[in-house]
């Protein structure tokens, strides 16, 4: 006793035909690396010189980006200001 008819077989018959062949990332042997990564180094294994050393490097560059960020905002906040100045009171 079939209660759905053809069209429930029909959808499953055409889902089986429209399945493809699933790609890993991992199956063609290649390494890939997202983004632009410096050296792996592993941690666990520094002296607690180079470990000192790591951190100094790891916060220099986050002091880096921190005042790249912080110019790219004072700029863009100064051109906004700029932009309210002009239009409340040179206008």
């Amino acid at each position: 006793m079939a209660f759905f008819g053809g069209a429930v077989q029909a959808m499953i018959t055409s889902l089986k035909n429209n399945k493809r062949e699933r790609k890993s990332r991992f199956d063609d042997g290649q390494v890939y690396k997202p983004g632009t990564y410096g050296k792996f180094e592993d941690h666990k294994k520094f002296t607690p010189a180079q470990m000192a050393a790591f951190q100094k490097k790891v916060k220099e560059a986050r002091r880096k980006l921190f005042l790249k960020q912080l110019f790219v905002f004072s700029v863009i906040f100064s051109v906004i200001v700029g932009f309210f100045y002009y239009i409340m009171f040179v206008r």
